[in-house]
């Protein structure tokens, strides 16, 4: 345990922390994955049934030339019954995988990392509470992006600033906030402060480790789902004619069996992973910034508890206002982001009208 702990804890690069955080993935695999699967399987299959129960009803109805002229018709006891279900498990999923599942997950990810055994039900056992304030510091984070969605909209400045300092925040600072609540137990303010901190200390690397991930989780969960929608849009047809009435509507039925199941399978998958590969950095961030390494090896040397180590944090030592090379920073990655996203929305147009020429003699 301890040679193991002595091989990891030290800095990385972007490469070997992809490299260990798939190989700490792929040793906790059944675990790591369980923790998700507990709650989320029985989501998803309620999600199934309900939007059933929704698009069922509503299908059912445009066959019947009755509908068209009468719009009320559409909406049955079945259609008002899975839009309230799909709702309720919209909420749900927010507060059980975003909130409990990601919170015993970190749990678990932080104390196999340090060499100590791990199980579902000692990951979920040992989060306590904390997952309550992961789940309002969630929330926060949500009224964050607003308001910087509002800073974006104020000329020269916000147009400049704004969306670079929107994607560093969403896509770096609230990943990194479950670390920093559920490892280090701060409270929900305190935590935006201290991943703020800890991630500005290094902002280009974060910025392109977080730019790979995104990438990889787009490849990985959004690639399959589309490919299981060409599949049947080969196979039987494309899915709007069902919603003319030109096809049965037992062809909706089983491609919104087989998205929904591949969505549950590939996130099941990837999440774990993509945690994972985060916690990797929360680590490396520490390690070169506060001496993590040597503290584990310290606590180790005198058979200290390592929950100690995250209970004993340094406390921010800047400001959280950010400084004046970080509005330069914001800037740069401002003209960044909308470079790539002008070059992914090129490449998505081009797909889309390559499909549209290839299917069309088809469908």
């Amino acid at each position: 345990m301890n040679e193991r702990v002595a091989i990891n804890l030290r800095p990385a690069s972007l490469g070997e922390l992809l490299d260990q955080g798939i190989a700490l993935y792929r040793r906790n695999f059944v675990t790591f994955v369980g923790i998700f699967a507990v709650v989320m399987v029985p989501l998803i299959l309620a999600q199934i049934v309900f939007s059933l129960l929704t698009f069922g009803d509503l299908i059912g109805q445009l066959q019947d030339p009755a509908a068209i002229t009468d719009p009320t018709a559409l909406f049955t006891p079945g259609y008002a019954i899975g839009m309230l279900g799909n709702s309720a498990v919209a909420i749900l999923n927010f507060i059980l995988v975003q909130g409990l599942a990601t919170a015993a997950l970190t749990r678990a990810i932080g104390d196999s990392y340090l060499g100590q055994p791990v199980t579902i039900g000692g990951a979920y056992r040992r989060i306590g509470s904390s997952w309550l304030n992961l789940l309002g510091a969630l929330l926060l984070g949500v009224l964050l992006a607003f308001l910087l969605l509002i800073w974006t909209l104020i000329p020269c400045v916000g147009w400049l600033t704004g969306p670079g300092l929107l994607v560093f925040v969403a896509m770096a600072v609230i990943p990194l906030l479950a670390p920093a609540i559920i490892l280090e137990r701060q409270p929900v303010g305190q935590a935006f402060h201290r991943v703020w901190d800890l991630t500005r200390r290094r902002f280009w690397p974060v910025v392109a480790y977080v730019f790979v991930l995104g990438l990889f989780a787009q490849i990985v969960v959004t690639g399959p789902t589309l490919v299981v929608t060409m599949i049947f849009q080969f196979l039987v047809g494309n899915p709007f004619n069902t919603l003319m009435g030109m096809v049965e509507p037992s062809t909706f039925v089983l491609q919104t069996i087989a998205e929904s199941l591949t969505t549950m399978v590939v996130s099941l998958v990837f999440l774990p992973l993509q945690a994972s590969c985060i916690m990797l950095l929360y680590f490396d961030l520490r390690i070169r910034t506060e001496g993590f390494d040597l503290d584990v090896k310290l606590r180790q040397r005198q058979a200290d508890d390592l929950d100690n180590l995250f209970a004993a944090t340094p406390r921010p030592t800047r400001p959280i206002q950010p400084q004046q090379e970080e509005w330069i920073y914001f800037s740069s990655l401002t003209l960044g982001a909308i470079l790539v996203f002008g070059l992914l929305t090129s490449l998505a147009l081009g797909l889309i009208v390559l499909l549209a020429s290839t299917m069309a003699p088809i469908l």
